[in-house]
């Protein structure tokens, strides 16, 4: 009987590079272009979002992780499932950099849009995914750095060919979904 095989570990958490006072995504190996590091999100995942109104229901901690974490829209945001922050899966902590290094395939998943060394921070251009008009972050990441991300990034994103084919495949759907 033989050893037995175990997959391997891709990542782990550590003090981010990108947030300074935050925690990053690393990798522990070298990842190609092209892999699938993480499920994303889904059509499914439309019919799960809360709007903003109702934020105010939910306790201080649950209103400040759905604030950083949560996929926003003009409508309302997007919960990880059941409501648990608790359980949330590995995507929900890739930090954003301008000129990161996921983006996402056909289906939503979280994908390496290029090579990525061992021991690299896992980041993504949160201008791929988030449409709230409301939505404002401060970035100091360095490369190609726009210093303002907004949730009108996306506008401009989806125009130059190189963000537009690693951009959220339901956008346009987060971007028109109206509550209902």
């Amino acid at each position: 009987m033989g050893k037995p095989k175990y997959p391997r570990v891709l990542f782990e958490l550590r003090p981010s590079r990108v947030h300074k006072s935050g925690v990053g995504v690393f990798a522990l190996a070298s990842i190609a272009k092209g892999t699938v590091v993480s499920p994303g999100y889904n059509k499914k995942d439309l019919k799960r979002i809360i709007p903003w109104a109702q934020l105010r229901y939910f306790d201080k901690n649950f209103r400040e992780k759905a604030l950083t974490h949560c996929i926003g829209t003009p409508y309302g945001f997007i919960p990880p499932q059941q409501l648990d922050f608790n359980s949330i899966s590995l995507g929900w902590h890739f930090n954003h950099a301008c000129d990161g290094n996921l983006g996402f395939d056909r289906r939503g998943n979280y994908v390496a849009i290029r090579q990525i060394a061992k021991d690299e921070e896992l980041t993504f251009d949160y201008g791929l995914y988030e449409t709230n008009p409301n939505f404002q972050l401060i970035c100091s990441c360095g490369k190609n750095c726009r210093q303002t991300v907004t949730g009108n990034d996306w506008k401009k994103l989806i125009l130059n060919p190189d963000k537009a084919r690693h951009i959220f495949p339901f956008i346009k759907a987060f971007a028109v979904y109206k509550g209902k």
